[in-house]
């Protein structure tokens, strides 16, 4: 799959203009432990405000105040968590879920993402 995207992107192809699919995807990326800053997740449009476990991730803390967030292989590759963060830092961990300008324009995958502090998502 890595190499039809290659070919793809090299010859201009945009990435809204193909689909791809995983079925079951790889393992799991292992993650660092993740420093031990207290943090909090706000989710704006929901007026929910969330104090985060150690490396609980941004779909765990949706799913413990009740915010639905979409999934699908919960492993980092397909985008379908894509949320909008307005501000703040997360350690994020993905296979390949988000394009690079998706990243630049400040979008995250719920499933693979550790808020790092206080982080406000659009949602």
């Amino acid at each position: 799959m890595k190499a039809a995207r290659a070919c793809l992107d090299a010859i201009g192809v945009a990435p809204s203009r193909y689909h791809q699919e995983s079925f079951g995807g790889g393992s799991s990326p292992q993650l660092e432990p993740a420093p031990t800053i207290p943090s909090s997740v706000r989710f704006v449009r929901s007026g929910i405000v969330h104090n985060c476990l150690h490396g609980e991730t941004l779909l765990e803390a949706a799913r413990q105040c009740g915010v639905y967030v979409p999934t699908a292989c919960q492993q980092g590759v397909c985008g379908t968590c894509r949320i909008a963060k307005l501000s703040g830092e997360v350690a994020m961990e993905d296979l390949g879920g988000l394009a690079p300008e998706e990243k630049s324009a400040g979008y995250v995958l719920a499933c693979c993402s550790r808020p790092q502090g206080t982080v406000l998502l659009d949602i």
